[in-house]
């Protein structure tokens, strides 16, 4: 067999430009992948299920029982991210757990953390009938 008593490097080296000391990378991310470029505000995504009361914490909700609502759609979530005057913009992908429900997402400007967009966002956050 080939290469059977040989072990794969945890991390392949990169050479750099001006033959300095090559960077270590880790297999399969790239460098700065997911972090904001200086002077841009990073974004959050806000999918419905993250709101809705008849899911579990397990099944995808992610604010307490008592802020969350009966069914959110992608409406009532877009329409509580205006309430709070948050730059956003609506999305046609769904949540990786739900991929089925085809319901949408928001992603949104926002500095701080997700939890307190989230809490900020669940206490505008109604359901239209």
């Amino acid at each position: 067999m080939k290469g059977a008593g040989k072990k794969k490097a945890a991390g392949k080296k990169k050479a750099t430009a001006t033959g300095g000391e090559a960077v270590k990378e880790t297999p399969g991310k790239e460098r700065g992948v997911g972090k904001p470029k200086a002077g841009e505000i990073p974004e959050r995504i806000l999918y419905p299920c993250y709101f809705d009361a008849g899911l579990a914490r397990g099944q995808g909700r992610r604010v307490p029982r008592g802020m969350a609502v009966a069914g959110p759609t992608l409406d009532d979530l877009e329409r509580a991210v205006k309430r709070c005057g948050i730059r956003h913009r609506k999305e046609p992908r769904s949540h990786p757990a739900h991929w089925f429900r085809r319901e949408g997402r928001i992603v949104a400007e926002w500095k701080g953390t997700k939890e307190s967009l989230l809490k900020k966002v669940a206490a505008k956050l109604e359901v239209k009938a």
